[in-house]
């Protein structure tokens, strides 16, 4: 049974906690269902005496109707007031849609993943982070218990290496493996520290931000100065290689 009223300042604060803890983003969280959260808080305190209710959720999910929002925007408020009803019963963790959590892959290691589970837990990592992370494990051993190693002893570097180049994900399946082994050998699973030698993914390399004397003649010899188009174009490039003028104001130039 739900409970009948509650603040609904302090309910919605310790909701948007609890959806930090689950895995959703702040970005998220600041810019769209605090928005809603306030606009709730206020309309409960000219309406009810800042208590939220199942009554005041629906109140106000009328009003809002009323305002032909977009679908999305419907949607997000609706969603809000289901998790604020969800949460007067001391439920906080209610998400939209499928409540169904897709189930892990299981294989002969099952216990050692359910401690390794635990201890990501432990360490203050988010629902989603840790089921991420045990996701991309458990599918890591059904392939070991496949090539017929029911050991955690007799996993080499080798098959670690055969599932990274599999990988679709290069750089999330480096970071799995790596804590993974890190926690197998400090903990006396494994006789060798494999994560030393899972392979690293490339990073992006930006494009630079300051060219030489040599780049810059080239990107300058590159234009063709023979059309009207390709003296711009050179114009341009020049005013901001040898003044450094910045591209809005060579726009202005430009246009006048």
């Amino acid at each position: 049974m739900f409970e009948e009223t509650k603040y609904c300042a302090e309910l919605s604060k310790k909701l948007l906690l609890e959806m930090l803890s689950d895995g959703y983003s702040s970005k998220s969280i600041d810019h769209h269902i605090s928005y809603i959260y306030n606009s709730l808080t206020k309309f409960c305190t000219e309406r009810f005496e800042g208590e939220y209710s199942i009554q005041a959720g629906k109140d106000y999910m009328t009003l809002i109707q009323m305002k032909n929002l977009s679908k999305d925007q419907t949607a997000l408020n609706k969603n809000s007031v289901e998790r604020l009803n969800h949460a007067l019963n001391g439920d906080f963790h209610w998400r939209p849609g499928n409540q169904q959590l897709k189930p892990y892959a299981t294989s002969c290691y099952d216990s050692i993943i359910a401690d390794y589970e635990r201890y990501l837990i432990r360490t203050g990592k988010t629902n989603t982070n840790v089921r991420n992370h045990i996701h991309s494990l458990s599918r890591f051993f059904v392939y070991i218990e496949s090539i017929g190693i029911m050991d955690i002893f007799k996993i080499k570097v080798d098959h670690v290496y055969e599932r990274f180049i599999a990988a679709n994900n290069k750089q999330g399946f480096h970071k799995t493996m790596k804590m993974f082994f890190s926690y197998a050998y400090k903990y006396g699973l494994t006789e060798n520290d494999i994560s030393r030698w899972i392979p690293t993914v490339p990073g992006h390399k930006p494009v630079p931000s300051v060219y030489t004397l040599s780049e810059i003649g080239t990107i300058l010899g590159s234009i063709n100065r023979n059309t009207l188009i390709g003296k711009r174009n050179y114009c341009i490039i020049l005013l901001a290689a040898k003044l450094g003028i910045r591209s809005c104001d060579i726009t202005v130039f430009m246009a006048e």
